[in-house]
C-alpha cells in the first residue's frame, strides 16, 4: 500500500517485466534522485521490511516442507516393512503350496507309472500271443502255397510232357519223305504265289509260310523268317506269351500296323519247329509267374485278413478284460 501510495503513476516501458514492488523501488529511486530524501529513506524502509518478511516465509514455508517430507518417509518406510512382511509370508505360504502341489504330482505320477507299467505287460503278453498265431496262420498259408506250386509244377510238367508226345506222334505219322515231298511239291505247284514281308522274297506259295488272319489283306512269312520272328520274340523283354504278325510292330505306322490277333499255339507249332521249344519254355515260365504273383497276392490278402481279426479280436479281448477291470 505504501509503494502504491508513492508511485501511483503506471510504470514505464521499459519496467514492466519487474514485478510491482521492484517497479515501485526503482520509481522511488528515481523519485528520490529528483526529491525529498525523506521519501528514499521511507521506500527503502519499506523495501528493507518486505525482504525481511519475505525471507520469514520462505523459512517457514522450507521448515514444513522439510517435515512433511520426513513424516513422508516415515510412512513409506512403515508401509514399505509392512509390505515386505507381507510378501515374505505370502512367499512362504507359496512354497508351501508348491511343496504340496509337487508331493501330490509325485504320487499321482507314480501311480499312472505303475498302471502303465502294468498295461505295457498286458500289451506284451497280447502282442506275443497274437505273434504266435500269426506265424502258426502265416507257416499254414504258407505250406498251403507250396503245395499248391507243388500241384502246378506237376501239372505244367504232365501238360508239357503231352504236348510234347503229341507233337512226337504227329511227326511219327508222317508219310515217308519221297511221298511227302512229291505231295509238296504238286500241292505247291497249284498253291497260289506270295511275298514274304520280312524278307521280300517273293519266290514261295502260301505253302511256305504263315499268314496272319488280317482281312482283306493277310500279311504272309516264310517258314524261315517265321522262326526267327518267334525266336526273337521270345526273347524280348516284353513279351507277354503271344506271337503276333511282324507288320504289328510299333515301328510301323498307323495305316499300316497290323491289327490281327496273335497267332494260335498250334500255328507256332506247326510253322516254327525250330524255335518252338524256347518259346513255349518261355511262355510257360510267364504263366507260372502270374500263377505265383496271383497265389501271393491272395496268400497276402489272407495273411492281411488273419492279422485284422487277430487284432480285431486282441481288441475284443482288451475291452473285455477293461469291463472286467
Amino acid at each position: 500500500a505504501l509503494l502504491t501510495e508513492v508511485c501511483p503513476a503506471p510504470p514505464r516501458p521499459e519496467y514492466l517485466g519487474l514485478p510491482a514492488a521492484g517497479r515501485c523501488v526503482v520509481q522511488l529511486l528515481q523519485v528520490g534522485a529528483v526529491g525529498p530524501s525523506e521519501a528514499a529513506q521511507d521506500t527503502a524502509a519499506a523495501v528493507e521490511e518486505l525482504r525481511a518478511q519475505a525471507e520469514q516465509d520462505l523459512r517457514r514455508y522450507a521448515a514444513e516442507a522439510q517435515q512433511a517430507l520426513l513424516e513422508l518417509e516415515q510412512g513409506l518406510g512403515a508401509d514399505l516393512d509392512r509390505a515386505e512382511k507381507a510378501a515374505e509370508t505370502a512367499l512362504a505360504r507359496a512354497r508351501c503350496q508348491m511343496q504340496l502341489q509337487r508331493e501330490r504330482e509325485a504320487a499321482a505320477l507314480l501311480a499312472r507309472q505303475a498302471d502303465a507299467e502294468e498295461e505295457l505287460r498286458r500289451v506284451e503278453a497280447r502282442v506275443k500271443r497274437e505273434k504266435a498265431e500269426s506265424t502258426a496262420a502265416a507257416a499254414a498259408a504258407v505250406r498251403e502255397r507250396d503245395a499248391q506250386l507243388a500241384a502246378l509244377h506237376a501239372a505244367l510238367v504232365e501238360d508239357l510232357d503231352a504236348v510234347r508226345r503229341g507233337r512226337d506222334e504227329a511227326m511219327a505219322g508222317r508219310a515217308a519223305e519221297e511221298e511227302l515231298e512229291a505231295a509238296r511239291t504238286e500241292v505247291r505247284r497249284m498253291a497260289p504265289p506270295a511275298s514274304c514281308v520280312v524278307c521280300q522274297d517273293d519266290e514261295f506259295t502260301l505253302l511256305d509260310g504263315v499268314s496272319c488272319s488280317a482281312w482283306p489283306r493277310p500279311h504272309f512269312v516264310c517258314h524261315s523268317c517265321f522262326s526267327g520272328h518267334v525266336a526273337s520274340e521270345a526273347e524280348r523283354q516284353e513279351f507277354d506269351g503271344h506271337i503276333r504278325c511282324p507288320m504289328a510292330s510299333a515301328a510301323f505306322g498307323q495305316g499300316e500296323r497290323c491289327g490281327a490277333p496273335p497267332y494260335p499255339v498250334a500255328v507256332v507249332a506247326q510253322h516254327a519247329q525250330d524255335t518252338f521249344e524256347g518259346f513255349d519254355q518261355r511262355r510257360r515260365l510267364l504263366q507260372e509267374g502270374r500263377l505265383v504273383q496271383e497265389l501271393q497276392a491272395e496268400f497276402k490278402d489272407r495273411l492281411e485278413q488273419e492279422i485284422a481279426r487277430a487284432l480285431a479280436q486282441g481288441q475284443v479281448d482288451q475291452a473285455r478284460r477293461h469291463i472286467q477291470d
